[in-house]
Order: structure tokens, then C-alpha cells, then sequence
């Protein structure tokens, strides 16, 4: 069976990424680029034109190396992991840990502006929550997420809907603890006021059910399976 690679054309330009300080970081067929990456594109429009048809475009990026791999991995057919149990080079045994590595490939599909690759990373955390969920210390993720700044507006909502619909919601520690991480009051009482209006309506609903409310995507859900529930493993 071909695999995406195997179906570019073996004249496809290629684009080197390389971090700022010179490091490969990965070799990616120019067509996915231009498919998925519109920051990416838009640096090489500002690129004179390679001088021929397998000249390789050399684009400078900054992401940790474990997200990038990933964010390529997943250009080339891989799934988003959303499995503790899979063991990985980096290992993602914990909960907490993968769900932080996550909220980074967030922040990854925003700085390339790829909105598929954001709303299949939403899926991934989606999965893993609804299997997973109490496992995870919210405490220990909100500094990555309130730290990843605005664009993360989809995936904090997110997460004040999964504390919501748990079993049980002890608001003072939550914002307790939201104060002792982040020391952002803001958002802390941001937090406090969406759990008060969830809980005076009787709790929310779990967040795998209504997916979409999370996603970036304009038109139909491309994402979604058939029973409206978030399926991180379809494309």
C-alpha cells in the first residue's frame, strides 16, 4: 500500500525545516506545505524562486522538537497520539505530560495557521478526556495553557466544560488552585464565573459530545465520526 509520501512525485520540491540555530529538523514535500501551512507559504512567496524543479526552499522555525515531529508525522498520515499507554521516543506514560504536549501542538497548528491540524489536535484531547479524564491534575496543565496565551481561547473553554460536567466540582478549589499556578486573576475569575452558570443550569455537558463547539472549521465538521462524537483517528 502507497503511503502519502509515496504518492508525491519524486520531482515535488522539497522544504527544509531548520531551527533558528541551524539544526534539521525535517525534509517535507512542498505540496503539503502549501496544502496545509499558510505561514509557511506565505514566508516562501518572499523567497526568490528555486532555480529548479528539486531545489530545496530552507525555512527557519522555532518549535520544541517532539511537537514538530509530530505536527510532520501527522502531514504524512500518522494520527495524533491521545494514548498514555503507547510508548514513544519522548514517552508519554503521563497523563498530565501528554495532555501539555497536546495544548503545544495547539499552539504549533496556530503559529502555521493549519485549522485542520487544530481541530484534529482538539479530537486528540477530546479522546483522551473522555477515556482518560480523571486522571488528569488540571492544576498541573492550566500554567501551559493560560501561559500559551489567547490562541488557546477554544481549548480553555474546553476545559472549563470538562471540569464542569465531572462528578463532583469543588469551585473554591478550583480557583483556589487557578490562583497559586497562574497567578492570573482574570482568567481565575473568568473560570469562577463559567462554573457558577454551568452549575446553576445543572451541570454541562460533556465536551466529546458536542466537539464542534471547539473546533476552528467554518463549514460541516470534517472531523467528527457518525455518532457526532470527536474522532481523533479520522482525517
Amino acid at each position: 500500500m502507497k503511503t502519502i509520501a509515496d504518492m508525491h512525485s519524486a520531482f515535488d520540491q522539497v522544504v527544509q525545516f531548520s531551527t533558528s540555530g541551524g539544526k534539521l529538523m525535517s525534509n517535507i514535500h512542498k505540496s503539503l506545505v502549501v496544502d496545509r501551512m499558510i505561514h509557511i507559504t506565505q514566508l516562501m512567496a518572499q523567497q526568490p524562486s528555486a532555480s529548479s524543479p528539486t531545489a530545496r526552499t530552507a525555512i527557519a522555525i522555532d518549535f520544541h522538537s517532539a511537537d514538530w515531529r509530530d505536527y510532520a508525522g501527522w502531514l504524512y498520515g500518522h494520527p495524533v497520539q491521545n494514548d498514555t499507554s503507547i510508548e514513544k521516543e519522548d514517552g508519554w506514560e503521563d497523563m498530565d505530560e501528554l495532555f501539555k504536549h497536546l495544548l503545544d501542538l495547539y499552539h504549533v497548528g496556530d503559529t502555521l495557521q493549519d485549522v485542520l491540524f487544530q481541530d484534529e489536535v482538539v479530537n486528540a484531547m477530546l479522546a483522551l478526556l473522555k477515556r482518560d479524564g480523571k486522571r488528569l491534575y488540571i492544576d498541573d496543565v492550566l500554567p501551559r495553557l493560560l501561559g500559551l496565551g489567547p490562541v488557546m481561547e477554544l481549548p480553555r473553554q474546553l476545559m472549563v466544560d470538562f471540569r464542569v460536567s465531572t462528578d463532583s466540582v469543588n469551585i473554591g478549589d478550583c480557583v483556589e488552585a487557578c490562583m497559586d499556578e497562574t497567578q492570573d486573576g482574570q482568567f481565575c475569575r473568568a473560570i469562577n464565573q463559567a462554573l457558577l452558570e454551568k452549575l446553576a443550569e445543572g451541570g454541562g455537558q460533556a465536551p466529546w459530545t458536542q466537539p464542534c463547539k471547539y473546533h476552528k472549521h467554518e463549514n460541516a465538521c470534517h472531523l467528527a465520526s457518525e455518532d457526532g462524537e470527536a474522532d481523533a483517528e479520522t482525517r
